[in-house]
């Protein structure tokens, strides 16, 4: 079906821009806030200029007017009422609104099945938004294992109106689903970069970053691309390419090595609950990188990465626990096993004869041992 004149363009861009402009109140705990202000200026730049084409647009730009407060009288019931009712005429915006109610779950509880529903209908009636937000949410669901084909279909559709977010999700299921297509990939990334997407920055920046070797292509990594990328969406507030900036650092790639920086980067985004910059943060504080080494900073950032999700971060902490369970006998008896173990490996290296594919055998720890591999790790953990 023919697109109708697209008055929402620029929706999504607009919301996620918000989003990364107000990012650092999300570690006061204003989530829900933060939210609600990033629907109210989406849908006050967007109700008033509700297309007459559609049925009902007067309810519908009425309704968006009366959740967000419009003129300073705010209804939202009545407000969810009148979008409804819109919606269920058949009025795309209305119905794309619906969508956008029930995935944020902040006006509306979040459900993921409801929002489908409006999406695909506002989709259907050829609403470019729409479609690129029918397309995400499809290659959500398919996630890693599933059939990408439907979501990717609908991102075509809104990609034909070069909708920024279309670009960005599009060229990021080229790149992490179908590394043979690293061209395309970074052909549909640039051009949602360019608008100003900053999560399309940051891929980019990462596509660059890693290089075309490492997604079945000959162009090589190209450090200063990918960090002017990942450093644009740094600037805009954006966690993960404060993460990233803090590896360059780290590594030392386009740029001077300093892990100083690095843990820079890493805590600003920690502090944003980036969870694998806690993971870094943990490990700089073990390892006393760019920072003094304490373990009880380590432990800290170990439970936030921890509460984040992380498994490493939680049997790393498993292992502190059992570390400080142990007594001040057993210790002495697992540190004495480990220096049994390393004689042992230490005396056998000298002995053990190089096999055909050029590795020693013989006179190395065997790790599957319990009393080596505890006695070798606790003689490296304690400090």
């Amino acid at each position: 079906m023919d697109s109708k004149p697209d008055t929402y363009s620029g929706m999504i861009l607009m919301e996620h821009n918000i989003r990364c402009c107000l990012s650092p109140l999300l570690k006061m705990g204003f989530l829900s806030i933060v939210r609600l202000v990033v629907f109210a200026v989406v849908l006050c730049a967007v109700g008033p200029a509700a297309s007459s084409e559609w049925p009902m647009a007067e309810q519908f730009a009425e309704g968006t007017g009366k959740i967000v407060g419009r003129g300073g009288k705010q209804d939202i019931a009545h407000g969810i009422e009148l979008v409804t009712r819109a919606a269920e005429a058949g009025n795309p915006e209305a119905q794309y609104a619906m969508g956008l109610l029930y995935r944020q779950g902040t006006v509306l509880r979040k459900n993921t099945a409801r929002s489908t529903k409006w999406f695909r209908s506002a989709a259907e009636a050829g609403l470019p938004d729409a479609q690129a937000a029918l397309g995400e949410v499809l290659l959500e669901k398919a996630g890693k294992k599933g059939d990408p084909s439907e979501g990717r279909s609908w991102l075509l559709r809104a990609v034909k109106h070069d909708h920024p977010r279309a670009h960005y999700q599009l060229g990021k299921s080229y790149l992490w689903r179908y590394p043979q297509e690293y061209e395309k990939a970074l052909n549909h990334l640039s051009k949602a970069a360019k608008s100003g997407l900053a999560d399309a920055q940051l891929e980019l920046g990462i596509a660059y970053y890693y290089g075309g070797y490492a997604f079945r292509s000959r162009q090589p990594a190209d450090y200063n691309k990918a960090l002017y990328w990942i450093g644009l969406a740094s600037d805009r507030g954006l966690p993960r390419a404060h993460t990233w900036m803090g590896y360059a650092y780290s590594a030392g790639h386009g740029v001077p090595q300093s892990d100083a920086k690095a843990v820079k980067y890493w805590l600003a985004a920690a502090k944003m609950n980036d969870v694998n910059a806690a993971q870094e943060l943990a490990w700089a504080y073990r390892e006393g990188r760019g920072v003094l080494r304490s373990r009880s900073k380590e432990t800290i950032w170990l439970k936030r990465a921890a509460a984040l999700g992380s498994k490493g971060a939680k049997n790393r902490l498993n292992s502190q626990t059992v570390y400080s369970k142990i007594s001040k006998g057993e210790l002495g008896m697992v540190i004495l096993g480990g220096l049994i173990a390393i004689g042992i490996a230490t005396a056998g290296s000298s002995g053990g004869s190089v096999g055909s594919n050029g590795q020693r055998s013989g006179g190395f720890m065997d790790m599957t041992d319990p009393m080596q591999f505890w006695g070798a790790t606790l003689m490296m953990d304690i400090k």
